[in-house]
């Protein structure tokens, strides 16, 4: 085990010094902008532009390390997202932050997607799953520990933007630094949505229903917390909460999805989320403990619902399947998560901050109703004949590379 550590230590110290650094930014940002009098719907707009950049990054990124190798792609996304954050304290204004956030999202995909893809290189049929697990707590842990530097300095002040920024170059170092041959990336196949629709309601719906929550909550999770009354420890401590149960939650709720039909875990998955969300804005006031719990539970829910989706669709198709459809949830949870936070934001201007919490209760009410439907009427895909899951911390095409199972199509009333 230790051993398995070292080998990739360089690229998992490289990528958790940048996501500390972007897990402050993601709370920073809408804070600073409520501070400076943009309204919530316009927040939302500047927040959601981060998986607008996302969709976008999926495409060029590939390109560009293709073109120029790993250390240096991961450099040039590096160095895009520092030079944003700079921006962003120099220059406060709408638009320009709505661009430089799109540019922060598309560099940070470009940047998982290069060290999954490195670390696809690093492993083998021994390890894949310990390495996977080590990179999704990796970067869990460190976007939960970002947002404790939230209080290092005050919010109208470019301190934390420069806090921020200063992480991500330094990321560069660990990453520029390794011995590690680079790998190669193949070119990808194309994809039919319609076709990925026809293979997995569920796991289709699931992903696009859980990235529009998840879009909403990481963007907009914050002005919630803020009135609420909580001041910068206790907004930390609230978005650090659903991260930490996203990390701890995970291995349970995977590994019994590997003993039963997924769409019964993802439904169930869907409920409990569903019951967090209502009981936060029917009980979150109460006190901070109870509101940290119940922001565990949420997280760990909501965040496991992306690798189960992945999983359930993996359980229908071929290994030599998987980069391509992959590629197609990439783009599903990109729309999914750039839309809702314009669309949330657009309803807590007019109700209420509560309506976060109403919106991912109605969300995943109904993502539970279709995916315990579809268990319910549909056969399942028999456990021997099932991918074992592995948790997906960021959906990028290149992670899923790292199956290295071969499996035939299974009839397509199984989905």
């Amino acid at each position: 085990m230790v051993r398995l550590i070292y080998g990739v230590s360089a690229l998992l110290a490289g990528l958790g010094i940048v996501l500390v650094g972007a897990g402050l930014l993601n709370t920073i940002l809408p804070l600073r902008a409520s501070a400076e009098g943009f309204s919530d719907f316009t927040i939302g707009i500047v927040m959601s532009a981060y998986y607008v950049g996302f969709v976008v990054g999926t495409v060029w990124c590939g390109w560009i390390i293709r073109r120029v190798g790993h250390i240096r792609g991961f450099a040039t996304f590096a160095a895009t997202a520092t030079v944003c954050i700079l921006l962003n304290a120099l220059v406060v204004d709408p638009l320009l932050w709505t661009l430089l956030r799109a540019l922060v999202g598309a560099s940070l995909i470009g940047i998982y997607i290069a060290v999954e893809s490195w670390l696809n290189e690093r492993a083998d049929r021994s390890n894949r799953g310990r390495i996977l697990g080590l990179y999704e707590m990796v970067g869990l842990g460190a976007l939960a520990a970002g947002q404790f530097l939230l209080t290092v300095g005050d919010i109208r002040s470019p301190l934390l933007f420069m806090i921020a920024a200063g992480l991500f170059a330094a990321g560069l170092v660990p990453v520029a630094l390794t011995r590690l041959p680079e790998p190669e990336l193949a070119e990808g196949g194309r994809l039919s949505l319609a076709a990925l629709v026809r293979l997995s309601p569920v796991a289709v719906l699931g992903t696009v229903v859980s990235a529009a929550a998840a879009g909403a909550f990481f963007s907009l999770g914050p002005l919630y917390a803020r009135d609420l009354g909580l001041d910068e420890a206790g907004i930390a401590s609230f978005m650090s909460a659903a991260l930490i149960g996203g990390a701890v939650l995970q291995w349970p709720i995977g590994a019994f999805s590997d003993y039963v039909d997924r769409r019964w875990v993802i439904g169930g998955s869907a409920l409990l989320a569903t019951a967090a969300s209502l009981a936060i804005v029917l009980l979150g006031r109460r006190d901070l403990p109870s509101l940290l719990a119940l922001s565990f539970i949420f997280g760990g829910t909501l965040l496991t619902l992306y690798a189960l989706c992945v999983a359930h669709a993996n359980d229908l198709l071929p290994q030599l399947q998987f980069l391509d459809a992959a590629r197609g949830f990439n783009l599903l949870y990109g729309v999914g998560a750039a839309a809702a936070p314009v669309l949330v934001g657009a309803l807590m201007s007019g109700f209420g901050p509560q309506m976060l919490y109403w919106a991912s209760a109605a969300l995943m009410a109904g993502l539970a109703a279709f995916a315990l439907l579809r268990a319910l009427t549909m056969r399942a895909v028999p456990v021997e004949g099932r991918e074992e899951f592995v948790p997906v911390a960021t959906p990028s095409a290149e992670v899923l590379e790292l199956h290295p199972h071969e499996r035939l199509p299974v009839d397509a009333d199984r989905r």
